[in-house]
C-alpha cells in the first residue's frame, strides 16, 4: 500500500526509498528464524529420546528391586 501511494500520489520511484533494503532484512531474518526453530526442534527431540530411554531403564530396574 506504502508502495503505491509513493508511486502514484507522490510520484517517487521505489528503487529511491529504503523499502526494497527493508524487505530482503526482514525476509533475512525470518529464514534465519525458521532454522534457529527447525535446529531448536531437532535438538529438543534427540535429547528427549536419550532421556526417555534413561528413564525407562531406571523405572524397570525399581520394578525389578521391589
Amino acid at each position: 500500500m506504502w508502495s503505491l501511494y509513493l508511486k502514484f500520489v507522490e510520484d517517487i520511484d521505489f528503487d529511491r526509498t529504503p523499502l526494497p533494503e527493508l524487505i530482503v532484512i526482514l525476509v533475512v531474518v525470518g529464514f534465519q528464524f525458521l532454522l534457529l526453530g527447525l535446529f531448536a526442534e531437532i535438538i529438543i527431540r534427540t535429547n528427549s529420546k536419550s532421556v526417555h530411554r534413561e528413564q525407562s531403564s531406571d523405572i524397570k530396574e525399581v520394578f525389578e528391586n521391589l
